[in-house]
């Protein structure tokens, strides 16, 4: 297991980018809560609730407030 810790460009910590041994992935806020996931048997990545955003990894996005999923 690989955890990387993402910062704004000032230095604040936006979350975490988890990624398991089999690359599977999981986007985590500053406090722990899951914010989605990128399954790579798929290749997609999906929201907490289960739902499909997108084709691809593009889970470190989650920890971008600007975007809305």
């Amino acid at each position: 297991m690989n955890k990387i810790e993402i910062r704004a460009f000032g230095g604040k910590s936006l979350g975490y980018v988890v990624e398991e041994s089999n690359g599977n992935k999981k986007a985590l806020d500053f406090g722990g809560k899951i914010l989605g996931t990128y399954d790579k048997s798929t290749n997609t990545t999906r929201k907490f609730g289960g739902k499909i955003v997108a084709i691809g990894d593009v889970v470190s996005g989650f920890l971008l407030k600007d975007i809305d999923w």
